[in-house]
């Protein structure tokens, strides 16, 4: 009985290593992702984080792949066809949500739709997935889930693509309801098959695990949507106007002028000023977020921001370059469920198999201590 407890004792101990190590390399990794759109892809905290995010990671699987019993079986990962599944969730599910922060900065922090009109786009994102659930059940005892997986990533694509060449100028929010609803309804076929398609590459006793692993890449490509495209969208942005006001003499002195005008502004606006002053230097979305135009007590408007029209079309031209980059990462996951899994999956069972004999024979192998 001593030896079992302790057995089982170190083995949740190790279980807890294992764990704080990974937790460590996704906060690096994320800490770098989304510190680069303000300090810089290359300054010191964001390259320090990317270093400390793949040694815990190569730690993790380090050790992962000596245990007997691992948390994630890395021999999963020798089967073409799941190693295949795994990345196309990662990046597919990258995609939508990147696709859903994308639309939600657009519509309100841009365009300044109000929270109403704004979370339409995610009743069309999101709310297809509830909706055609009866024709999703209905269909994947019938229809090869690989199918459904891949017509969903090519809807998002589709429909990625098509949000990207709707102008940020438009007034009205319908020009972007048809694009989002190809997103809602390819999100819809592609989550509900993940899984299956997943688990149909694997043996029956690795079916749980398969599945496990596949939620954990999901929601690992759920969580590096928005901070990807928002590190590259905003350093985009923020490029674009550096360079609009280097090539303007003009607006460089308006803009000295409106960071100057706090100190002769009378002091009961003051505070206010130099609010907008201080959300203009913010980055780009604060430079959008402060009017072009201020409205004085006696009705007249007078110039306050003299960066936000740079601003507002730096801004969409960065986010619509995130529609883009969405919209390649879900054709890309499109084309490869339906292009690159058709290898024969016994073969692939068949890798799997003696890559886990190998794994058993060495740990008989090994000395046992109580």
């Amino acid at each position: 009985m001593l030896p079992c407890v302790c057995s089982g004792a170190r083995h949740a101990h190790k279980a807890t290593e294992l764990l704080a190590r990974a937790r460590a390399a996704l906060f690096a990794l994320l800490f770098a992702v989304i510190q680069a759109s303000t300090a810089g892809w290359g300054s010191t905290q964001v390259v320090l984080g990317f270093v400390v995010a793949a040694v815990f990671m190569a730690l993790f699987l380090a050790i992962e792949g000596r245990t007997p019993s691992p948390l994630l079986r890395l021999e999963l990962f020798k089967n073409r066809a799941f190693a295949i599944t795994a990345f196309v969730t990662v990046i597919g599910m990258f995609g939508f949500l990147g696709t859903a922060y994308d639309s939600s900065i657009r519509l309100s922090a841009i365009q300044g739709f109000s929270p109403l009109k704004t979370s339409l786009a995610f009743v069309l994102i999101q709310g297809f997935t509830l909706a055609l659930l009866p024709l999703i059940s209905y269909a994947m005892p019938r229809v090869n889930p690989r199918w459904l997986l891949g017509g969903g990533f090519a809807l998002i694509a589709i429909g990625d693509f098509w949000a990207s060449t709707v102008p940020i100028s438009h007034v009205s929010i319908v020009p972007m309801i048809a694009p989002l609803a190809l997103v809602g309804i390819g999100f819809a076929f592609s989550v509900s098959s993940v899984t299956a398609v997943a688990v149909n590459t694997v043996r029956i006793p690795l079916a749980g695990m398969a599945s496990a692993t596949t939620s954990l890449l999901r929601d690992f490509g759920f969580t590096m949507g928005p901070a990807i495209i928002a590190a590259i969208a905003l350093s985009r942005a923020a490029s674009t106007i550096h360079a609009k006001i280097a090539a303007s003499a003009p607006l460089q002195h308006a803009l000295n002028g409106f960071y100057g005008s706090v100190a002769h502004a009378p002091p009961a606006q003051q505070p206010k000023l130099a609010a907008a002053v201080g959300a203009v230097k913010s980055g780009p979305l604060g430079a959008n977020g402060v009017p072009a135009v201020a409205k004085l007590p006696n009705g007249h408007t007078v110039p306050l921001n003299p960066l936000k029209d740079v601003a507002f079309h730096a801004l969409g031209s960065a986010y619509s370059f995130g529609y883009v980059i969405c919209g390649i990462a879900a054709g890309v996951s499109a084309v490869l469920v339906l292009s690159a899994l058709r290898a024969d999956p016994h073969h692939d069972a068949d890798e799997l198999a003696e890559a886990e004999a190998q794994q058993y024979r060495a740990a008989k192998t090994e000395p046992q201590y109580a």
